[in-house]
């Protein structure tokens, strides 16, 4: 897969932490960096300023969005942060939860719609592989068509 290397922030909720790393994991093998605030940031570091840091230097954002994002204060701080700057952002459905009026403006990827055949379950224990191949094909798309940094 020729994808073109770029820093990514990923956004989503702690408690869907465990959903989140594999994919990060998977996606890491493609892009430059990945950017997750708990195993991103050095320990004894002040975290906010180095997530914000690794936010504002970074040449697009995941969200990776749920019924567990849409109640976290801090992923509405990230999408905001990044759409005051400019910074692309891509919208991830994690579930059947919708995307907020500020996330509809952005392309994003249902990974609900394209694992159909897979209930929520099976998807949260069995699905990363796929879902991940799902994001970075995704990716890849987007990066042909945009100039590169």
């Amino acid at each position: 897969m020729n994808i073109i290397k770029k820093k990514v922030f990923v956004s989503y909720s702690r408690k869907d932490e465990a959903l989140i790393i594999p994919l990060v994991e998977l996606m890491r093998a493609s892009y430059a960096f990945v950017f997750r605030d708990s195993d991103s940031i050095p320990k004894g570091k002040k975290w906010r300023p180095e997530l914000e840091k690794a936010l504002l230097s970074s040449s697009r954002v995941i969200v990776f969005w749920s019924g567990n994002a849409r109640e976290s204060d801090w992923v509405r701080y990230e999408c905001e942060l990044a759409c005051e700057n400019q910074i692309d952002i891509v919208p991830v459905q994690l579930d059947n939860t919708e995307f907020p009026s500020f996330l509809k403006e952005f392309q994003g990827i249902s990974l609900v719609e394209r694992m159909l055949g897979m209930d929520e379950d099976f998807f949260r224990l069995f699905g990363n592989g796929d879902a991940a191949d799902i994001i970075l094909n995704e990716l890849a798309n987007r990066d042909k068509h945009s100039d590169p940094l």
